[in-house]
């Protein structure tokens, strides 16, 4: 996937993906070469196929380098969410897309009796 912004460098990602086609790993490109400013070095799976473990890198708040943002762990109840674990490195901009862990809560995201989520108290919801 490549998109290009006039007058900036032609940008991208590569993904790879594990035999049941969900997808393991992105690689940022600039200009078609390899870039571990934006990288999502792994992503894993439960047996159920929800992601268990997630990396995400991006700018930090020293304003220079890169590094984990995002190093999410989540914890299921069947196919349902209940807590992610946020263990990433501050970043440089605060409306950044990196996930924000507002809640220290046993169960974060909370659902009714058909399996509907109604409540997510990290983004307040």
């Amino acid at each position: 996937m490549n998109w290009l912004v006039t007058g900036d460098k032609t940008r991208g990602y590569t993904f790879a993906y594990d035999g049941l086609s969900r997808i393991t790993s992105a690689n940022y490109l600039e200009n078609g070469s390899a870039s571990n400013n934006y990288k999502v070095p792994f992503i894993t799976y439960d047996k159920h196929g929800n992601i268990k473990s997630l990396e995400r890198w991006g700018k930090t708040s020293s304003g220079s380098t890169f590094a984990a943002v995002d190093v999410l762990t989540m914890e299921h109840e069947g196919n349902q969410l209940k807590t992610v674990y946020e263990a990433g490195t501050n970043v440089l901009i605060s409306e950044s897309y990196d996930f924000k862990s507002y809640k220290d809560s046993v169960a974060e995201y909370l659902y009714n009796a058909n399996g509907s989520m109604t409540k997510d108290l990290n983004k307040g919801i």
